[in-house]
């Protein structure tokens, strides 16, 4: 499927957070204009305080519902309903493909994927071991091609891709986080619809009542036969 064409023109928009490790950066903007968040990640070089290699992703606020729900109910859940298997083409965990067309001279299509996967266990020289950050979110960006109608799909190698690994409370703390910021936009943005419809009929009839007044006033001024 397809994002808005070119979303990334707002270039202010709000972080609702951001987080430093010593192999990555994450930060999470509001585009909830178009519904959605952006996640960015990035590589991050310690030493120097440096960020590089960055690659993004719109989720709609309705996956991040889902995702949040699901990672609350714990990793073995999430495994059942995102099943993630290595080199599977069909056990993938929660995969988002999308893109679109960002403007430029000449335009471009351009791919990008999330991934979140859970691995619970890993095994090293024989051994299985529970590992301390199970979560996996990867996100890469490159070229796209346009299929069929508003779908892309990549069209060569990714020119940022972008692993960050998460704890269980880490990630669900991220996501509850995210989703509160969501539902007081959408709090207030019905506030303000609500208050501009009521505004709407107060002037409607402030004009209904001005409209009878001045017809009174004419017809009392209106000689009598």
């Amino acid at each position: 499927m397809s994002d808005a064409v070119n979303p990334t023109e707002n270039k202010f928009a709000r972080e609702i957070l951001g987080i430093t490790t010593s192999k990555n950066h994450l930060n999470i903007y509001d585009n909830l204009e178009l519904d959605k968040v952006r996640i960015k990640l990035a590589k991050y070089d310690l030493q120097n305080k440096l960020a590089y290699e960055e690659a993004y992703a719109f989720v709609s606020t309705s996956e991040i519902r889902v995702l949040a729900q699901m990672v609350s109910f714990g990793g073995k859940r999430f495994s059942q309903v995102f099943p993630y298997t290595p080199g599977s083409k069909t056990e993938t965990g929660y995969l988002r493909m999308k893109g679109s067309t960002v403007k430029g001279n000449p335009p471009r299509v351009e791919s990008r994927i999330m991934q979140l996967t859970y691995a619970e266990s890993v095994t090293k020289d024989g051994k299985t071991e529970k590992r301390r950050q199970p979560y996996f979110m990867k996100i890469s960006n490159g070229p796209g091609a346009i299929i069929g109608k508003g779908i892309v799909q990549p069209n060569g190698s990714p020119t940022a891709n972008v692993i960050m690994s998460f704890g269980e409370f880490q990630l669900m703390e991220i996501l509850t986080t995210v989703n509160a910021y969501i539902e007081r936009f959408l709090l207030v943005k019905t506030s303000l619809k609500e208050r501009e419809r009521v505004k709407a009929i107060v002037t409607a009839e402030l004009a209904k009542e001005a409209n009878e007044a001045t017809a009174r006033m004419n017809n009392a001024r209106s000689p009598q036969a």
